[in-house]
C-alpha cells in the first residue's frame, strides 16, 4: 500500500515507476528495463528491452528471483 500522496504524484505523472531486471550471470551483470533509453542505477546501466514482461508485482520492496547458471 503506497502513500496516499506517492499514489497522487503517481496518478498525476509528477513521479514514475520503473521496472529493472538484473541479471547476474558468470563473470557479467547485464540489466534491463521497459523503457525507451538507457538508465543508469547503482553504477549498473540498464539498456531498453521492451519485450520485458514484469508480471503482476506490486509494493514498494525489492524483489529478488535466483536461477542458478549452470
Amino acid at each position: 500500500m503506497l502513500d496516499p500522496s506517492v499514489e497522487a504524484a503517481l496518478e498525476s505523472g509528477q513521479i514514475t515507476l520503473l521496472d529493472l531486471i538484473r541479471f547476474d550471470l558468470p563473470g557479467k551483470t547485464v540489466g534491463y528495463h521497459r523503457g525507451g533509453r538507457p538508465y543508469t542505477f547503482n553504477g549498473l546501466i540498464y539498456y531498453p528491452n521492451r519485450w520485458l514482461q514484469i508480471g503482476n508485482m506490486s509494493g514498494g520492496a525489492v524483489a529478488t528471483e535466483v536461477f542458478p547458471y549452470a
